[in-house]
């Protein structure tokens, strides 16, 4: 098992030249790395581990992945850097101390500080720094950083806090802001006497009325996260002037088109939840277009606010398909043209594709509990055709239907 020291050499001079001829030399094994550098078995087996990340998963998190390093736990605890450089943006310039607290391996301080030098990264956990000193330094940033308790913290207005709880002080994975470290009281205790603050939560809570907010006030901004078709955060934000106090911010990003945002107004969410116009008969849904949600809307239980706001259907309820006559073109939608509609039985399902035809079958389902790689296997396809197709799976009322659709490629309006 590596040590402090192991990690902490990854910030050396002597741990950079290593990092960079097994990254220049291509070494993806423990021997070759050995061969390559004849240095002590533990460390060969550290940078084993960190090109184990730059090659594989680690894609997944960051853009660059030879300039990051990991342990198990900090990876999957970590910020992907797209999302991070959005909600860097939060930060409000105007105050002077920036603090990323609880910075685990570095993400959101190193996005912080392409913003600004003067970031202070802060975690209890010796070896959550050391990776934030060399992470920040392959990443040519410049970022403070102090090993202490967030408790032991003192700061005034003049600070803005960046906040990732440790969701799993007990060894447990867990959403409740109560059982994180620090825990939800010292939290609302600290927004209290910031001047700003930005509280990373899991994309799954969901607070009740008796929950005690500790004198603090509600948050003044909500925001949900999604990147490249996964919901990667909730933000509770305080003091964030780039927003419209009392908003929902819902902001969906890709590659390829960068980020979006959508802004709902939450006493209107309480009251307008639900979708005005929904659709139960499935003759209603034989003609027109689809469209599959980005998660991140059904997360933010906004689903049938933007089905209203673009004026189309939902079909079932707010969770499940959007309906429309045409395509309306919006980076928070995938559109698909209606070819046919039918119940959802095995057998109909397997006749309709071999009189489809197509060579591909793509599947997707919404509110149906259903085996989709069984389902796939089990389709006739046509090796000689070209022509690719979709099953949506959904619920209409109290059926289960499969609508029977192609995908549209610049037929949005």
């Amino acid at each position: 098992m590596e040590s402090l020291e192991d990690y902490a050499w990854l910030n050396s001079p002597e741990g950079f030249q290593a990092w960079c001829t097994v990254v220049k030399n291509q070494c993806s094994s423990r021997f070759e790395i050995r061969s390559a550098l004849g240095i002590a078995e533990h460390l060969a087996d550290l940078l084993t581990e960190q090109i184990r990340f730059a090659q594989g998963k680690a894609r997944s998190k960051v853009e660059h992945p030879d300039r990051w390093f990991w342990t198990q736990r900090l990876f999957e605890q970590a910020s992907d850097e797209w999302t991070a450089r959005e909600t860097a943006l939060d930060a409000p310039e105007h105050l002077d101390t920036w603090l990323d607290i609880c910075c685990g391996a570095g993400v959101d301080s190193v996005a912080l500080a392409r913003r600004r030098t003067q970031v202070t990264a802060v975690d209890c956990h010796p070896i959550a720094i050391a990776l934030t000193r060399a992470n920040a330094s392959m990443n040519q940033v410049l970022v403070q950083t102090r090993e202490c308790l967030a408790e032991s913290l003192a700061f005034g207005r003049n600070a803005y806090l960046n906040i990732d709880p440790d969701r799993r002080n007990d060894k447990q994975r867990t959403i409740d802001p109560n059982r994180s470290q620090p825990n939800w009281e010292w939290i609302a205790g600290a927004i209290s006497r910031c001047g700003a603050a930005s509280l990373k939560l899991a994309p799954g809570l969901r607070v009740t009325e008796d929950f005690d907010w500790y004198g603090v006030a509600k948050p003044q901004v909500v925001r949900w996260l999604s990147w490249d078709g996964t919901v990667r955060q909730q933000r509770w934000c305080w003091g964030i002037e780039r927003w419209p106090e009392g908003s929902c911010v819902v902001s969906c990003g890709t590659r390829k088109n960068g980020w979006h945002h959508e802004m709902f107004e939450p006493e209107f969410i309480r009251t307008h939840g639900e979708p005005i116009s929904r659709l139960d008969e499935l003759s209603q849904i034989r003609f027109g277009y689809v469209a599959d949600q980005d998660p991140v809307l059904r997360a933010a239980g906004v689903s049938g606010l933007l089905a209203d706001r673009i004026e189309a259907a939902c079909i079932g309820d707010r969770y499940g398909y959007f309906h429309h006559t045409r395509p309306i073109s919006h980076p928070m939608l995938r559109w698909f043209r209606v070819i046919d509609v039918l119940a959802m039985d095995s057998k109909r399902i397997r006749a309709m594709a071999r009189n489809f035809g197509a060579s591909v079958w793509e599947l997707k389902s919404r509110g149906v509990d259903i085996d989709l790689d069984a389902m796939r296997r089990r389709l006739p396809t046509d090796s000689n055709s070209d022509r690719h197709l979709t099953l949506l799976f959904t619920r209409l009322g109290k059926k289960h239907v499969a609508i029977v659709a192609q995908r549209v490629e610049g037929e949005t309006v």
